[in-house]
C-alpha cells in the first residue's frame, strides 16, 4: 500500500545535484522549513525543462515538493531565485561556497541538532555576505565556529579550557584542553601543547560567538589573523570532529596557503600554520 504524501513550497538552497539516469537529477536541498530533504527532480537534467534552472547546485529556489514519509521527495514546480553570478564568476568565492555547503551536508550527516530556520538564515547571509566583498575565508570560519556544536565540540574562548578562570584575553590556544588559555596556564606551553596566538585572534573568535554572520559589519582583518582562525577551526574540525572540507583545501591552495595538514601530533606543522609558541 502506497504512502500518504502531500505537496508543499519550500524554500531551498541547492547543496547536491547529479544526474540520475540520462535525464532525471536527484538534489539535496536545505530547506528553511524541513532542513535537509533529498528529492527528486524528473527531466530535469534537459536544459528546455522548467526544473533545470531551479534545481541547479548553488541555487535559491522556492520549489514545490511531493513529500512521501521517508522516501525520496518529488520535485514537482520550481521557481529560481538566485543563482548567485558574482559567487560563480570568481573562481575563490565559488569555491569557498561549495566549501559551506560541504560543512551544511556534514552537520547532516554528523546527525547533530541545529534549528533548520537558523541554519539556512545563516547559510544564506553567509554567501549573501561573501557577495558583499566580504572574505570567503571569514565567512568559512564564521560559520564553521557558529556550527562546532553540532558535531560534538566546544571550544573554550570566554573561560580558560584549562583552568576555568574568566577570560579578559589570551595569547594562547590549547588542543590538549580544547580552547583559548589564560596567561597563568600559558607558562605550561610544554604540558598543553600551546600555540601561540597572532594579536587580535582571540578578540575576533570571542566576537563572532556574540553575533551571527548576517550580524556582522565591516570586517578587515590582517592576513595572518584570518589565516590563524581559519587554521584553528581546521584543525578543531578535523581532529575533535573529523571533518576535512574537501572545497576548503582547493580553495586553500588557490590562495597559495595550504601546504599540509596539521596534525595533531606534529609541532612543526602547528608552528607552520599558526605559529612558534
Amino acid at each position: 500500500m502506497r504512502g500518504s504524501s502531500m505537496l508543499e513550497s519550500l524554500q531551498t538552497l541547492v547543496l547536491q545535484a547529479r544526474p540520475y539516469g540520462e535525464a532525471h537529477r536527484l538534489v539535496t536541498l536545505l530547506t528553511r522549513e524541513r532542513g535537509i530533504v533529498r528529492a527528486i527532480a524528473h527531466r530535469a537534467q534537459l536544459q528546455h525543462n522548467q526544473l533545470y534552472a531551479p534545481t541547479q547546485e548553488l541555487g535559491r529556489s522556492l520549489l514545490q515538493l511531493r513529500l512521501t514519509g521517508d522516501s525520496l521527495a518529488t520535485v514537482t514546480q520550481g521557481t529560481l531565485l538566485d543563482n548567485y553570478t558574482e559567487l560563480r564568476v570568481d573562481m575563490e568565492k565559488l569555491v569557498y561556497s561549495s566549501a559551506v555547503m560541504e560543512l551544511v551536508l556534514n552537520v547532516d550527516r554528523s546527525g547533530g541538532r541545529v534549528s533548520s530556520v537558523d541554519l539556512f538564515d545563516d547559510v544564506i547571509a553567509g554567501l549573501d555576505r561573501m557577495r558583499q566583498s566580504l572574505s570567503p575565508r571569514f565567512v568559512l570560519a564564521h560559520l564553521q565556529l557558529s556550527l562546532l556544536p553540532c558535531f560534538g565540540v566546544a571550544v573554550g574562548i570566554s573561560d580558560c579550557a584549562h583552568c576555568g578562570a574568566k577570560l579578559e584575553r589570551s595569547t594562547g590556544f590549547s588542543f590538549k584542553s580544547g580552547g583559548f588559555v589564560c596567561a597563568d596556564c600559558a607558562v605550561r606551553s610544554a604540558e598543553l601543547r600551546l600555540i601561540t596566538l597572532v594579536p587580535g585572534v582571540w578578540r575576533v573568535m570571542r566576537q563572532m560567538t556574540e553575533r551571527r554572520i548576517g550580524q556582522t559589519g565591516r570586517v578587515s582583518l590582517r592576513p595572518e589573523t584570518e589565516e590563524q582562525i581559519s587554521a584553528l577551526l581546521t584543525v578543531c574540525l578535523r581532529d575533535y570532529a573529523g571533518v576535512s572540507l574537501r572545497s576548503q583545501r582547493v580553495a586553500e591552495q588557490l590562495k597559495g596557503l595550504y601546504d599540509q595538514p596539521l596534525e595533531r601530533n606534529q609541532e612543526c606543522a602547528e608552528k607552520e600554520r599558526l605559529g612558534d609558541a
